[in-house]
């Protein structure tokens, strides 16, 4: 008995181990806060018109009645509004130059409309996708039953400073079976026929009323009833003749046995009578404000404003989308003076009237790229979109939009001229929630629902339009307009006081593969490039004199190329552990050489504890742990057996980065992904979205006593950079875009030093081809190099560092360097650029160098000077 108690005391004892081990000292969560939202009281807005009664008709009141109010002027701008429709527009006091809300000549009710919101209508377990606009359920009411004149409007209006908000009811006012009541006592009915009967007369209404009644009524069960089939199936004569029994307008018309009637009252009464059919109301309200200020307007969507009916979630909004839209008419007198820009890659232009419009070629593209937490099953190629920018340029006047709330949440989405549409347009959506496509079934049997996040994010949504004229009508314009944004609002310096260019040197450092003893497989830690290897390729470099150098470090810590979530920082050993890195950095400080670790505080291929994984992994809408994934390369397809990490949720950023900043052993650091993607987590009982992991990570940056090194950094992150990497150099190439442009590095140029992606990495462009690049956008150069030669990684899950081996890129290195030098190019900033034929553009520096590039293979002439195929021309100004 007493050795089964000891037992019994041990395998207790080894439980309480075990569970304190598996679940105690959880990791605290990030405590952030939601944005500050704009204030909106409903009692504050005037409603465009009243209802009244004359002469026993329903009819209404226009109380608002300007059609051209100038709300606001500034001088430089004025700003008018249309009381009567709520389109607006914005006058140049100087040029007199216009930008209208909505066309002048607006055709459908989609270019009539302000307002497009997308969602969902639930239908027991079901959600079908819907979509609706705002003109004829809100600014322009057709004729209904109980309004029998066009022309009704449901919005308001409140003024406020150097503008207006203008509250939208997006609602149907006809209305339906449901008005009716299907069951009447036996006693009430026949009351009702015989005053119908009564009524009868020489008018055709009044025999109406008393036919249906009598007909559609019959009776059943001790009670009057109209079968289910007819009620479902009413036509709107019958609903309106029905209409006018239940719902008359003159008081003397109501029959007392029926009462007054609501449709609350018919719902009540066909409950009671096990009837349960319902229709889902449909309704939205949706406040927008529009502002005037010194750059331009500022238009908003509040977010307090948003209210919808219990059946219906909206899950995408868009405010104004044919704003500032050119028709293909005045396109084409423009020639080819006129285009839109997107953001996707460095920046991509969209001419006018190009011929490849239409819904199938509409370009669309999420703000930030893709959520880490969302990531697709199937691989999609395309450049991010960095920069929360958009814009058109007409001959001499254009406009930057700048998203400045909301921006991690929005799309922008651009189209030209085609047979569905005559415009030219570039607009914002926002997501207020996400939404994901599940297949279920198996087999033939598969069919897909759509699942839906609960809550609102909260965010306001807003547009700060930056107009142009004629001295900046450019995609230069835009980009120096961003920069401005930048400086007056997000705090940007000049960082960048290289008169030199800069070659950065990726090193790859610990790396994992699969071994196997007896048949038993196990996992052994290798080296490509040690901390002493590093040493020896940089002193390589600098006897070619090549002196301007940044060192990456990629795969020094916590699992090497393979991160793992650690409670602290812990240097390779296989590279030579803390005492050799230490050394590396006090030789490379010596030479002025910065040395940058890489970490990743925000994917993890393997956790420490077996239910860590579900603790701080992110969640999809669906409910699945979040990964990053590799795609098979035959498919395209994510599968299982493909190499992944788990995604984290970004609530715990913080706790990790203190964990792994304990010893602050790092004085400079990159990330993998913090400050260039966004995860959300949509956990029911932890909704985290883009726009709050955006804030988490913006947190997190500033709080960093770091310099930093950020790859592709999101717009939000270009204030923390200290150094700006993987810049990409042209746009994806869809059918709609015509040529790529170098915004991001106007922007950027003169203030952060920035490069281009690991040339020695790409698979789709020549190492020329890049160099040509780089010299165009004024980028530096940066390479991903190891001391041993990448054959090593044949057969591991690193074959995609198939070309690192340094002694092939010395060469190569230095000789791109030293025609850097002789450029001088980065002893100025990047000012302008332009496109001068196909294939052919011109970089115009400050420093009063200009550098016209030819990609073509074929030479070509420009202002009197032959270029070579493949080559460049640097003319001094």
């Amino acid at each position: 008995m007493k050795k089964k108690l000891i037992i019994a005391s041990l395998i207790f004892g080894i439980l309480i181990i075990t569970s304190t081990y598996l679940f105690a000292f959880p990791m605290p969560k990030t405590k952030y806060v939601n944005e500050d939202l704009m204030e909106f009281n409903k009692e504050d807005f005037i409603k465009v018109q009243t209802e009244k009664i004359d002469n026993g008709n329903l009819q209404y009141e226009d109380v608002l009645t300007d059609k051209n109010k100038k709300v606001a002027d500034n001088g430089t701008y004025q700003l008018y509004f249309d009381e009567t429709t709520s389109y607006f527009y914005v006058e140049n006091s100087k040029t007199k130059e216009k930008w209208y809300s909505n066309p002048i000549d607006s055709k459908n009710d989609n270019q009539k409309s302000t307002i497009t919101i997308n969602y969902l209508e639930s239908s027991g377990a079901n959600n079908t996708a819907k979509s609706v606009n705002n003109y004829k359920l809100s600014i322009n009411h057709d004729e209904s039953i109980n309004y029998n004149e066009k022309g009704r409007k449901t919005f308001s209006v409140n003024y406020v400073e150097n503008g207006f908000q203008v509250l939208y009811e997006i609602k149907s006012l006809n209305i339906n079976y449901l008005y009716i009541p299907r069951f009447l006592d036996k006693d009430v009915y026949e009351n009702a026929l015989s005053i119908l009967k009564g009524r009868v007369d020489d008018s055709a209404s009044s025999y109406d009323e008393y036919s249906l009644f009598q007909r559609m009524y019959t009776y059943s069960n001790d009670k009057y009833q109209i079968p289910e089939s007819n009620y479902v199936g009413m036509n709107a004569f019958d609903i309106s003749t029905f209409y006018n029994i239940f719902y008359p307008v003159n008081k003397e018309d109501l029959i007392e046995s029926l009462g007054v009637y609501t449709p609350e009252r018919v719902k009540q009464e066909n409950e009671q009578n096990n009837y349960l059919g319902s229709i889902p109301d449909f309704y939205f309200e949706v406040a927008v404000e529009v502002k005037l200020t010194n750059e331009g307007i500022k238009m908003s969507i509040l977010n307090n404003s948003i209210k919808e009916s219990s059946a219906h979630k909206i899950t995408e909004i868009t405010a104004y989308p044919l704003f500032g839209a050119v028709t293909y008419s005045e396109a084409s007198n423009l020639g080819n003076d006129g285009y839109l820009f997107v953001p996707d890659g460095s920046g991509a232009i969209i001419n006018f009237n190009n011929g490849k419009g239409g819904a199938t070629n509409a370009y669309k593209g999420r703000v930030y790229g893709s959520d880490l937490a969302m990531l697709p099953y199937t691989e999609i190629n395309r450049e991010k979109l960095i920069f929360p920018i958009y814009g058109l340029v007409k001959k001499n006047s254009g406009f930057a939009a700048i998203i400045s709330n909301g921006d991690a949440m929005a799309s922008v989405n651009a189209n030209v001229s085609s047979n569905d549409d005559t415009y030219n347009m570039v607009y914002a959506s926002f997501n207020v929630r996400e939404v994901e496509a599940v297949t279920m079934g198996s087999g033939a049997t598969t069919y897909s629902i759509l699942l839906v996040t609960n809550d609102k994010v909260q965010t306001d949504y807003s547009i700060s339009y930056y107009f142009l004229d004629e001295t900046n009508s450019s995609y230069s314009g835009i980009a120096k307009s961003y920069q401005k944004y930048l400086i007056d609002y997000k705090n940007l310096q000049k960082n960048d006081t290289s008169k030199n260019p800069m070659i950065t040197l990726e090193f790859l450092g610990a790396y994992d593969e699969k071994n196997f003893f007896l048949g038993i497989p196990y996992t052994k830690q290798k080296s490509l490039t040690t901390f002493k290897e590093a040493g020896m390729i940089v002193n390589q470099f600098l006897s070619k004199n090549v002196n301007n150098i940044n060192i990456l470090y990629k795969g020094a810590i916590n699992g090497g190329l393979t991160p793992n979530i650690s409670n602290k920082a812990k240097i390779e050993n296989v590279l030579g552990g803390k005492k050799q890195y230490k050394k590396l950095e006090k030789e490379l400080e010596s030479k002025g050489i910065n040395i940058y670790i890489n970490s990743d505080v925000s994917t993890v291929n393997k956790y420490e504890k077996p239910f860590d994984s579900y603790k701080y992994t992110a969640k999809r809408v669906s409910g699945d742990s979040s990964r990053v994934h590799e795609y098979s390369p035959a498919t395209g397809v994510f599968g299982k057996e493909y190499n992944h990490n788990y995604v984290l949720n970004p609530i715990y950023y913080e706790e990790i980065y203190k964990r792994f900043n304990k010893e602050n052993l790092f004085k400079n650091l990159s990330f993998d992904y913090i400050g260039n993607s966004l995860a959300g987590s949509y956990s029911k009982n932890g909704l985290v979205y883009k726009q709050d992991s955006l804030n988490i990570q913006k947190e997190l940056l500033e709080n960093m006593d770091k310099s930093l090194v950020i790859s592709n950094p999101l717009g939000f992150a270009i204030p923390y950079s200290d150094y700006i990497i993987d810049l990409p150099t042209s746009s994806t190439l869809f059918s709609i875009i015509d040529y790529s442009i170098p915004l991001t590095q106007l922007v950027l140029s003169g203030f952060i030093d920035y490069t281009t992606e690991s040339m020695n990495l790409s698979t789709s462009r020549s190492i020329d081809f890049q160099f040509l690049k780089a010299i165009e956008t004024g980028s530096n150069i940066k390479y991903t190099l190891s001391y041993k030669s990448s054959e090593e990684l044949l057969n591991t899950k690193y074959n995609m560092y198939y070309s690192t081996y340094y002694k092939n890129w010395l060469e190569i290195i230095t000789n791109q360097y030293n025609e850097m030098v002789e450029l001088q190019i980065h002893e100025g900033e990047l000012l302008e650029h332009r496109r001068i034929s196909q294939n052919v553009y011109e970089s115009k520096y400050s420093n009063n160098i200009k550098i016209i590039i030819n990609y073509n293979s074929h030479q070509v002439e420009v202002e009197g000077i032959t270029i070579q195929g493949m080559n460049y021309m640097k003319v001094v100004e």
